[in-house]
């Protein structure tokens, strides 16, 4: 099964890809993927980005979610001596 994801970069470049934003998504797996830098094709997938994005049965991440999940990492071991406020802090919600 092929599980596509989109990746936009500056609203001018493109990668639909079955590959995961990791470093085994990008370096280890087996993975294809398209790199599009046609302004036009990226526009529309913006746009259906922003329809999914808008869509009743589309998830949504409050401030709340983000707070939750902080303190289910800072539970497990691994993540106990990350600061997890710098990364919380730096990360944008997409809104539309």
């Amino acid at each position: 099964m092929l599980h596509a994801k989109i990746y936009i970069f500056d609203d001018k470049h493109s990668i639909v890809t079955s590959a995961n934003l990791t470093t085994s998504g990008f370096r280890k797996n087996v993975e294809y993927g398209v790199y599009i830098s046609d302004i036009n094709l990226v526009n529309k997938m913006i746009e259906d980005f922003k329809l999914i994005c808008n869509s009743e049965s589309a998830g949504r991440i409050d401030y709340n979610n983000i707070i939750h999940i902080e303190n289910i990492l800072k539970s497990l071991p691994i993540y106990q001596d990350v600061n997890l406020k710098n990364i919380i802090s730096t990360t944008k919600l997409i809104t539309f």
